[in-house]
């Protein structure tokens, strides 16, 4: 599914950073896709008409992020080589007190001006347990009024343990993702 129609509906200002040179994303690339699409699709949603989304790979063969959440710092995934994708908007932001259970299954914000959006709840519950599945961590920050930021970290390499479907099976589309 292209997200080009919906960014192109409310005239949002889409940008999509990535290196020429990036090595292969080893992993379920239908499931990778998903987090892409769940990711862009809630920064669309909740994106004002005119708004801002930009969507970031990054590539570090060591430890050299700089934007790690506490708590995060000291696991292994951040000393060896992985991507850092993320998706950025100037929607409506997440409160402070919401962060916490955003991941949640069946959570969605409540409040009044949130109400308005239609969804399941589960996009971020499936992103995340996703990229769990793939060894990586994924996060929010958020200014209500401002915008969000979220943020996954995959290792370079994942190894079929990590792609492992709900019933405890190996993935079947298992691939390598590249250009």
């Amino acid at each position: 599914r292209s997200i080009s129609p919906l960014v192109e509906k409310k005239e949002l200002n889409f940008t999509a950073i990535i290196p020429d040179s990036l090595p292969a994303l080893e992993g379920d690339s239908r499931k990778i896709r998903q987090i892409f699409l769940n990711l862009l699709s809630n920064a669309i949603k909740f994106t004002p008409e005119g708004g801002k989304i930009t969507f970031q790979i990054d590539y570090a063969s060591k430890a050299t992020l700089k934007e790690v959440p506490v708590g995060y710092q000291n696991l292994p995934l951040f000393q060896e080589a992985h991507f850092k994708i993320s998706v950025q908007d100037t929607g409506i932001g997440i409160e402070k007190k919401d962060l916490s259970s955003i991941f949640d299954s069946f959570s969605q914000v409540d409040s009044s001006y949130t109400r308005n959006y239609q969804g399941t709840g589960l996009g971020l519950t499936l992103s995340k347990r996703i990229v769990e599945m793939h060894g990586g961590i994924i996060w929010a920050e958020s200014e209500y009024g401002k915008g969000s930021k979220f943020t996954l970290v995959l290792p370079a390499q994942v190894h079929p343990t990590h792609c492992i479907e709900q019933d405890n099976r190996p993935a079947q589309d298992h691939a390598i993702i590249s250009e």
